[in-house]
């Protein structure tokens, strides 16, 4: 199986873990769940052993 699939898997595992009901997309960035309580906590999945935070830091900035 490809990891695209397994992706899709754990986003999904995590989003009802999490219970999101918020996320953020547009053209050039996304965040998978925004979580609020009191504060407002992006969270970001990946299924794979590097993560390059500078892509996170992208949409913080904007």
């Amino acid at each position: 199986m490809k990891n695209s699939y397994y992706e899709k898997l754990i986003e999904n595992f995590v989003m009802q873990e999490l219970d999101s009901k918020y996320y953020f997309r547009d053209k050039n960035y996304e965040i998978d769940f925004i979580l609020k309580n009191g504060n407002i906590i992006p969270v970001e999945v990946k299924y794979r052993n590097n993560v390059e935070i500078k892509n996170f830091i992208k949409v913080l900035k904007n």
